[in-house]
């Protein structure tokens, strides 16, 4: 690893550690127009499984989470970030939620980092990572974001780039940001 990649580690896990959340709760659209976020984390009353569970073209994602066992991770006391692929990213992998319960569990952990990292937290690592974020997930990849205007791009070790569509969906333990791809395969 180099010392540049380690800096952009530390800095990610700074804001990670450092209590992240304290972004202006703002959410951008796929626009880049923002909207306010209702609350933050710890201030939701639902939990991210629930908050993924009723939003709109979450329902391949939510289902996915369900059929791999992960319900207890998104409704646990932990808090987590989430980048979930919407309804479009799904069927555009050709059949990814109906993936063997294994192979579903090791996809899903590859869109959550832990921690809460909201939408100005990873525009603020970005900036201080020179154009660069790290951020390692659950399932031992990592996710590097960049900015390209207003819009955040995702991308993951074995997937493609996505798009932040929807970002800082709060829940009591983290929040959620909607991609428009996988990021994990």
């Amino acid at each position: 690893m180099t010392r540049r990649t380690m800096t952009l580690f530390v800095a990610a896990a700074a804001l990670l550690a450092g209590g992240c959340g304290g972004g202006d709760g703002n959410k951008a659209d796929g626009n880049g127009s923002t909207a306010r976020a209702a609350g933050g984390p710890g201030e939701a009353k639902e939990t991210l499984g629930q908050a993924i569970g009723r939003t709109a073209g979450l329902g391949a994602f939510s289902g996915a989470v369900k059929t791999a066992g992960l319900e207890g991770v998104l409704g646990s006391a932990s808090a987590y970030t989430i980048f979930a692929p919407n309804d479009a990213a799904f069927a555009g992998a050709g059949g990814a939620a109906g993936r063997d319960k294994a192979k579903l569990a090791g996809l899903i952990r590859g869109h959550i980092v832990p921690g809460v990292v909201t939408v100005q937290d990873l525009k603020a690592a970005i900036e201080k990572g020179g154009g660069k974020a790290r951020l390692a997930t659950l399932s031992g990849t990592t996710l590097t974001a960049r900015r390209e205007g207003d819009t955040i791009l995702v991308s993951g070790a074995s997937a493609g780039e996505a798009r932040v569509v929807q970002a800082d969906l709060m829940g009591s333990n983290g929040v959620a940001h909607v991609v428009d791809g996988l990021l994990a395969r």
